[in-house]
Protein backbone atom coordinates (compact mmCIF):
# COMPACT_ATOMS: atom_id res chain seq x y z
CA UNK A 1 0.00 0.00 0.00
CA UNK A 2 2.86 2.21 0.77
CA UNK A 3 4.31 1.67 -2.64
CA UNK A 4 0.99 2.66 -4.39
CA UNK A 5 0.59 6.02 -2.06
CA UNK A 6 3.72 6.58 -2.99
CA UNK A 7 4.72 6.87 0.70
CA UNK A 8 7.73 4.69 0.59
CA UNK A 9 9.11 3.10 -2.78
CA UNK A 10 11.46 0.78 -0.95
CA UNK A 11 11.12 -2.83 -2.58
CA UNK A 12 12.39 -5.59 -0.36
CA UNK A 13 13.65 -9.08 -1.30
CA UNK A 14 10.15 -10.24 -1.56
CA UNK A 15 8.37 -7.67 -3.20
CA UNK A 16 11.07 -7.51 -6.26
CA UNK A 17 10.91 -11.01 -6.52
CA UNK A 18 7.66 -10.96 -7.33
CA UNK A 19 8.21 -7.96 -9.89
CA UNK A 20 10.73 -9.91 -11.19
CA UNK A 21 8.62 -12.77 -11.98
CA UNK A 22 5.82 -10.43 -13.50
CA UNK A 23 8.03 -8.87 -15.96
CA UNK A 24 8.90 -12.09 -17.11
CA UNK A 25 5.00 -13.01 -17.59
CA UNK A 26 4.37 -9.31 -18.79
CA UNK A 27 7.25 -10.06 -21.54
CA UNK A 28 5.95 -13.28 -22.76
CA UNK A 29 2.23 -12.32 -22.94
CA UNK A 30 3.15 -8.95 -24.91
CA UNK A 31 1.79 -6.75 -22.01
CA UNK A 32 -1.65 -9.00 -21.59
CA UNK A 33 -0.21 -9.47 -18.03
CA UNK A 34 0.72 -6.94 -16.47
CA UNK A 35 1.15 -6.00 -12.66
CA UNK A 36 0.26 -2.31 -12.99
CA UNK A 37 -2.95 -3.30 -14.17
CA UNK A 38 -4.21 -2.49 -10.55
CA UNK A 39 -6.10 0.73 -11.21
CA UNK A 40 -8.28 -1.02 -13.56
CA UNK A 41 -8.88 -3.30 -11.84
CA UNK A 42 -10.59 -0.47 -9.62
CA UNK A 43 -12.02 0.97 -12.14
CA UNK A 44 -13.97 -2.56 -12.97
CA UNK A 45 -15.17 -2.69 -9.86
CA UNK A 46 -12.96 -5.60 -8.27
CA UNK A 47 -10.56 -3.31 -6.27
CA UNK A 48 -10.83 -2.41 -2.62
CA UNK A 49 -13.55 0.05 -3.27
CA UNK A 50 -15.82 -2.70 -4.54
CA UNK A 51 -18.29 -3.81 -7.30
CA UNK A 52 -19.82 -1.10 -9.61
CA UNK A 53 -23.15 -0.84 -11.38
CA UNK A 54 -22.42 0.35 -14.59
CA UNK A 55 -19.44 -0.03 -17.26
CA UNK A 56 -16.82 2.41 -17.39
CA UNK A 57 -16.67 4.78 -19.75
CA UNK A 58 -13.94 3.70 -22.98
CA UNK A 59 -12.78 7.73 -21.82
CA UNK A 60 -12.83 6.86 -18.06
CA UNK A 61 -10.49 3.75 -19.49
CA UNK A 62 -8.78 5.14 -21.53
CA UNK A 63 -7.38 7.99 -19.00
CA UNK A 64 -6.13 4.56 -16.86
CA UNK A 65 -4.47 3.08 -19.63
CA UNK A 66 -1.99 6.37 -19.35
CA UNK A 67 -0.49 4.85 -16.59
CA UNK A 68 -0.57 1.40 -16.60
CA UNK A 69 2.63 -0.75 -17.85
CA UNK A 70 5.12 -2.96 -17.09
CA UNK A 71 7.36 -0.79 -18.86
CA UNK A 72 6.97 2.48 -16.81
CA UNK A 73 8.44 0.85 -13.63
CA UNK A 74 11.79 -0.44 -13.04
CA UNK A 75 13.46 -2.23 -9.88
CA UNK A 76 16.87 -0.99 -9.46
CA UNK A 77 18.85 -0.97 -5.45
CA UNK A 78 15.91 -2.39 -3.79
CA UNK A 79 13.70 0.83 -5.02
CA UNK A 80 10.63 0.93 -7.42
CA UNK A 81 11.14 4.22 -9.78
CA UNK A 82 7.52 4.60 -11.70
CA UNK A 83 7.58 7.09 -14.73
CA UNK A 84 4.37 8.05 -13.36
CA UNK A 85 3.44 8.74 -9.64
CA UNK A 86 -0.40 7.76 -10.29
CA UNK A 87 1.02 4.16 -10.90
CA UNK A 88 0.23 1.28 -8.59
CA UNK A 89 1.02 -2.03 -8.44
CA UNK A 90 -1.03 -5.49 -8.18
CA UNK A 91 0.65 -8.13 -7.09
CA UNK A 92 -2.27 -11.23 -6.62
CA UNK A 93 -1.20 -12.74 -9.12
CA UNK A 94 1.88 -13.60 -7.88
CA UNK A 95 2.12 -13.17 -4.44
CA UNK A 96 0.76 -16.34 -3.07
CA UNK A 97 2.55 -18.29 -5.21
CA UNK A 98 5.81 -16.78 -4.32
CA UNK A 99 4.74 -17.33 -0.32
CA UNK A 100 3.85 -21.00 -1.33
CA UNK A 101 7.79 -21.00 -2.28
CA UNK A 102 8.93 -19.00 0.72
CA UNK A 103 7.11 -22.09 3.09
CA UNK A 104 8.33 -24.72 1.01
CA UNK A 105 11.64 -23.76 1.48
CA UNK A 106 11.54 -23.00 4.98
CA UNK A 107 10.63 -26.63 5.41
CA UNK A 108 12.80 -28.07 3.25
CA UNK A 109 15.67 -25.82 5.38
CA UNK A 110 14.22 -28.28 8.31
CA UNK A 111 14.85 -31.59 6.62
CA UNK A 112 11.17 -32.17 5.66
CA UNK A 113 11.01 -34.45 2.72
CA UNK A 114 6.89 -35.11 2.53
CA UNK A 115 4.43 -31.86 2.32
CA UNK A 116 1.64 -29.86 0.75
CA UNK A 117 1.27 -26.14 0.96
CA UNK A 118 -2.05 -24.60 -0.49
CA UNK A 119 -2.25 -20.85 0.11
CA UNK A 120 -5.22 -19.55 -2.06
CA UNK A 121 -5.98 -22.37 -4.24
CA UNK A 122 -1.92 -22.29 -5.01
CA UNK A 123 -0.37 -25.42 -3.72
CA UNK A 124 2.96 -27.29 -3.83
CA UNK A 125 4.08 -30.71 -3.03
CA UNK A 126 6.92 -32.84 -2.60
CA UNK A 127 7.58 -36.21 -1.89
CA UNK A 128 4.68 -38.04 -1.18
CA UNK A 129 1.53 -38.21 0.84
CA UNK A 130 0.06 -39.98 4.25
CA UNK A 131 -1.35 -42.40 1.93
CA UNK A 132 2.18 -43.84 0.52
CA UNK A 133 1.54 -42.33 -2.50
CA UNK A 134 2.03 -39.44 -4.64
CA UNK A 135 0.23 -36.56 -4.13
CA UNK A 136 -3.08 -35.53 -5.83
CA UNK A 137 -4.58 -32.48 -6.52
CA UNK A 138 -8.25 -31.77 -7.86
CA UNK A 139 -8.81 -29.03 -10.54
CA UNK A 140 -12.13 -27.33 -9.65
CA UNK A 141 -15.05 -27.90 -12.56
CA UNK A 142 -16.00 -24.12 -14.01
CA UNK A 143 -19.60 -25.73 -13.30
CA UNK A 144 -19.01 -26.06 -9.78
CA UNK A 145 -21.97 -24.81 -8.27
CA UNK A 146 -24.13 -27.21 -10.28
CA UNK A 147 -21.33 -30.35 -9.55
CA UNK A 148 -20.12 -28.78 -6.30
CA UNK A 149 -18.02 -32.39 -4.94
CA UNK A 150 -16.98 -33.32 -8.72
CA UNK A 151 -13.58 -31.89 -9.94
CA UNK A 152 -12.70 -31.60 -13.05
CA UNK A 153 -10.16 -33.58 -13.14
CA UNK A 154 -7.11 -35.16 -10.30
CA UNK A 155 -3.27 -34.68 -11.27
CA UNK A 156 -1.08 -37.02 -9.58
CA UNK A 157 2.20 -35.39 -8.85
CA UNK A 158 4.70 -37.91 -9.56
CA UNK A 159 7.34 -35.84 -9.25
CA UNK A 160 9.07 -36.61 -5.82
CA UNK A 161 11.83 -33.58 -6.12
CA UNK A 162 8.53 -31.08 -5.72
CA UNK A 163 5.81 -29.26 -8.18
CA UNK A 164 3.65 -26.68 -7.84
CA UNK A 165 0.10 -26.53 -9.52
CA UNK A 166 -1.71 -22.93 -10.04
CA UNK A 167 -5.03 -22.13 -12.20
CA UNK A 168 -7.14 -19.30 -12.80
CA UNK A 169 -10.56 -19.05 -13.88
CA UNK A 170 -13.33 -16.82 -14.70
CA UNK A 171 -15.85 -18.83 -12.96
CA UNK A 172 -15.71 -17.54 -9.47
CA UNK A 173 -14.81 -13.65 -9.31
CA UNK A 174 -17.62 -11.92 -11.84
CA UNK A 175 -20.46 -9.85 -11.34
CA UNK A 176 -23.35 -9.27 -13.24
CA UNK A 177 -23.91 -5.15 -14.27
CA UNK A 178 -27.54 -3.22 -14.55
CA UNK A 179 -27.20 -4.22 -18.33
CA UNK A 180 -26.97 -7.75 -18.01
CA UNK A 181 -23.51 -7.94 -18.98
CA UNK A 182 -21.15 -10.69 -17.18
CA UNK A 183 -18.09 -8.57 -16.08
CA UNK A 184 -14.99 -11.05 -15.26
CA UNK A 185 -11.91 -10.18 -13.52
CA UNK A 186 -9.42 -10.91 -15.70
CA UNK A 187 -8.13 -7.86 -17.53
CA UNK A 188 -6.75 -6.99 -20.54
CA UNK A 189 -4.26 -4.87 -19.70
CA UNK A 190 -3.59 -3.43 -23.50
CA UNK A 191 -6.96 -2.74 -23.84
CA UNK A 192 -8.27 -2.13 -20.18
CA UNK A 193 -11.08 -4.01 -20.85
CA UNK A 194 -12.13 -7.53 -19.41
CA UNK A 195 -10.52 -10.17 -21.24
CA UNK A 196 -12.88 -11.79 -24.06
CA UNK A 197 -12.29 -15.29 -24.54
CA UNK A 198 -13.26 -19.00 -24.50
CA UNK A 199 -10.58 -20.47 -21.82
CA UNK A 200 -12.82 -20.37 -18.75
CA UNK A 201 -10.10 -22.04 -16.86
CA UNK A 202 -6.25 -22.18 -16.76
CA UNK A 203 -3.98 -24.59 -14.96
CA UNK A 204 -0.04 -24.41 -14.93
CA UNK A 205 2.46 -26.95 -13.24
CA UNK A 206 6.06 -25.78 -12.59
CA UNK A 207 8.34 -25.95 -9.94
CA UNK A 208 7.97 -22.87 -8.97
CA UNK A 209 4.73 -21.67 -7.67
CA UNK A 210 5.02 -18.11 -7.67
CA UNK A 211 5.72 -18.70 -11.87
CA UNK A 212 3.16 -20.82 -12.12
CA UNK A 213 0.90 -18.22 -10.28
CA UNK A 214 1.57 -15.75 -12.75
CA UNK A 215 1.47 -17.74 -15.94
CA UNK A 216 -2.09 -19.13 -15.26
CA UNK A 217 -3.37 -15.69 -14.81
CA UNK A 218 -1.20 -14.49 -18.05
CA UNK A 219 -3.28 -17.17 -20.08
CA UNK A 220 -6.45 -16.12 -18.90
CA UNK A 221 -5.51 -12.68 -20.05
Amino acid sequence: RKINRNEDLTTNHDIATCITYAKVASTISNGTYDITIAPLVNLWGFGPAGKVTKEPTQQQIDSVLEFVGYDLIKNKYHRLFKDDPRIQLDLSSVAKGHTVDLMCKMLDREGIEHYLVEIGGEVKCKGISTRNRFWRVGIDNPDYLKIPDAPQTILSLQIPSGMSVATSGNYRNYYVTESGQRIAHTIDARTGKPRQTSIISATVLHPSCATADAYATMLMS
